[in-house]
C-alpha cells in the first residue's frame, strides 16, 4: 500500500489543549455535556501516554440554530488543530470522498484534502447536516462512512482520486444533526451521540458575551472598544424567545455593534 501522507506529522495533545477545552463550558453553557464527552474521549487516551489527538466520532444533535457548527470551530481552536467542514446537505452521492482522476469532476477525497492542508496525519473532519444527506444506492454518503468509522476498514481507504489505498484511520470526526431518525442505524452504532440544547434565557448572557468576544476577534480589535449599553444586552435578552438562535442572536449582536461603531464615527 503507497504511504501517501508519509511526510506528514501528528497533532499532539497537551494538557493546556485539554484545559482550554474544559474553559469552553463558560462559553458554551448549553454545550456542556458535548465539551464534556469530547474532553473524555481525548483525556483517556492522553492519561495512557498516548498524546496523539484523535477520538471515537461523535455526533451533536440538536435543533438548528443552537451552536453546533460553531462549537466545532471552537473546539478545534482550543485543540490547536485545523477543522475541515463540509456540510452533506442534499447529497445523493459520495464525491466528497473523491473522484477518480480519469473524470472531468475528478477531485480529491475531503481526507486528502483535510490532510494536506493541515500538514498532519489526523486531522479533524466535520461534517454538518448529516441528517439531511440523501439516501442512495449508488455511492451515498452514508454508506462511504460505514467503512471510514471503522478502525481496521479505515487503514486501507481507497482514495479514488489517488487509485490507491490511503491510511485514514487516525481521523477524527464529528457530525452534527438535527433529526437522528434520519440516520441508519449502522452509522449511528458506530459514533457517540450526545444533545445539544438551546440555550435556556439564564444562559443568554453568557453567549452574548461570547458572541461579542468572537466578533473582536474576527475583526482583530479589543472588545472593549464595542460600545454595548444596558438596554443594548436587555433588547438583545428581550429578542431570545422570539428566535431561540444563537445564529440569530450572533446576526443580532453583530447588527447592533455596527450600527453603534458607526454612530461613534459619526460623532
Amino acid at each position: 500500500m503507497l504511504d501517501a501522507f508519509r511526510p506528514k506529522h501528528f497533532n499532539i495533545l497537551t494538557r493546556q489543549n485539554l484545559e482550554a477545552l474544559t474553559s469552553l463550558k463558560t462559553r458554551f453553557p448549553n454545550a456542556e455535556a458535548a465539551i464534556g464527552l469530547v474532553y473524555d474521549q481525548l483525556y483517556r487516551h492522553w492519561q495512557f501516554g498516548n498524546d496523539r489527538l484523535q477520538m471515537r466520532p461523535i455526533i451533536l444533535a440538536g435543533e438548528p440554530g443552537v451552536g453546533k457548527t460553531r462549537l466545532c470551530r471552537e473546539i478545534a481552536k482550543v485543540l490547536n488543530i485545523d477543522v475541515t467542514i463540509r456540510s452533506v446537505a442534499g447529497h445523493a452521492d459520495a464525491n466528497i470522498f473523491g473522484v477518480s482522476a480519469g473524470w472531468s469532476t475528478a477531485m480529491p477525497s475531503v481526507i486528502t484534502k483535510a490532510v494536506c492542508s493541515s500538514g498532519a496525519l489526523n486531522p479533524l473532519i466535520m461534517i454538518d447536516e448529516l441528517d439531511k444527506a440523501l439516501p442512495s444506492h449508488n455511492g451515498s454518503v452514508w454508506a462511504e462512512l460505514l467503512g471510514l468509522l471503522e478502525n481496521a476498514e479505515a487503514r486501507t481507504f481507497y482514495e479514488r482520486f489517488l487509485a490507491t489505498n490511503v491510511n485514514a484511520s487516525h481521523i477524527s470526526w464529528l457530525f452534527t444533526a438535527n433529526d437522528l431518525s434520519k440516520l441508519p442505524r449502522p452509522l449511528l452504532s458506530r459514533c457517540l451521540v450526545v444533545h445539544v440544547d438551546g440555550p435556556s434565557r439564564e444562559q443568554v448572557p453568557s453567549i452574548i458575551r461570547s458572541l461579542k468576544a468572537d466578533y473582536a476577534q474576527e475583526l482583530g480589535v479589543d472588545e472593549r472598544l464595542f460600545a454595548m449599553t444596558v438596554d443594548d444586552h436587555d433588547w438583545l435578552l428581550s429578542t431570545w424567545p422570539d428566535h431561540r438562535s444563537i445564529r440569530v442572536l450572533s446576526e443580532l449582536l453583530r447588527s447592533l455593534i455596527d450600527r453603534s461603531q458607526t454612530l461613534i464615527a459619526s460623532v
